[in-house]
């Protein structure tokens, strides 16, 4: 079973207290819910009535989430919750509060799973098909040998020889560009289901969007790929959903997109010397090495 931290502030919020959890079940609009939490990357979430506040740690953060509500409500996006007020100087932003459940693919029966899913590829392909405008001209192999290279060095420790194997040969795919074509979204960059909430009228909704920006579609379906490789069913269900004649989706660019995320998993532990990531980018970099290396197809047809 895998354990999470939580960090609860005090009445005054000065005192934090920590509680040990493992993976629960779904979460029922009329739980209690712990009025303060805070998130990886220090963000601050506390929830009232029928509101939710974020305060963050980083300016970038921030912006990032700030211009991402702004981008989607401007677009009239459906299933993101409502931007209620903004407050530049403390950093934060005043949400509307979604009730419904959470959703964690590992529990809830499988039909039930195979509807979110399919839910879940319905919202990203609508998601993707906003219009943006983009003025990075990286190539999706320039732009992945970018990202590797800024994560590799503060990973290589954690990686074994079959590993780094596999990211050299990537490296001189990339550098040779052989990985070609891609095409730039809007992406949400943390799509997976402990960031989707559905609500009792079945309505699907995404939350938490401190990463999204313009990002090659791929980028959007890595962290999805270690629940489809326990349950293909899921990922049939979600590119049944998410299918369209209009996107190109490449095994090949994702596969490599895996790779590097894994690798930015391990140097972002790393860096906020937090071993649950390392641990975790371990993991993804074993997977997606073997993928890798056997060619494993997720997106195209058979």
């Amino acid at each position: 079973m895998t354990r999470s931290e939580k960090r609860f502030l005090s009445e005054d919020e000065n005192i934090f207290r920590v509680q040990y959890s493992g993976e629960g079940p779904h979460i029922d609009e009329e739980d209690d819910l712990v009025s303060h939490h805070i998130g990886d990357t220090g963000t601050v979430v506390e929830i009232k009535d029928l509101l939710v506040t974020k305060t963050y740690a980083t300016k970038d953060a921030y912006l990032r989430e700030l211009g991402a509500m702004q981008f989607l409500q401007r677009h009239h996006m459906s299933g993101v919750p409502r931007l209620m007020a903004v407050n530049e100087t403390a950093q934060r932003l005043t949400l509307e509060r979604i009730l419904g459940r959470s959703f964690e693919s590992e529990s809830g029966a499988d039909v039930d799973e195979r509807r979110i899913w399919k839910l879940a590829g319905e919202w990203l392909r609508s998601l993707h098909q906003l219009p943006i405008e983009d003025d990075d001209q990286l190539s999706f192999s320039k732009a992945m040998h970018a990202r590797l290279g800024a994560s590799l060095e503060a990973a290589t420790p954690h990686l074994d020889a079959t590993v780094l194997a596999q990211i050299e040969t990537l490296q001189n795919a990339l550098k040779k560009e052989q990985i070609s074509g891609g095409v730039r979204v809007f992406a949400h960059r943390d799509y997976r289901p402990r960031n989707w909430f559905v609500q009792r009228d079945g309505k699907f909704y995404a939350l938490d969007f401190e990463h999204a920006r313009a990002d090659f579609t791929e980028w959007d379906l890595v962290r999805m790929i270690p629940y489809w490789k326990e349950k293909p069913a899921m990922r049939r269900a979600f590119l049944s959903g998410y299918r369209d004649p209009r996107q190109d989706l490449s095994d090949e660019r994702l596969r490599a997109a895996h790779l590097v995320s894994a690798i930015q998993t391990i140097a972002w532990g790393v860096a906020h010397e937090h071993d649950a990531y390392v641990k975790s980018g371990r993991q993804l970099a074993a997977l997606a090495a073997d993928d890798y290396a056997n060619r494993t197809a997720y997106v195209q047809p058979a």
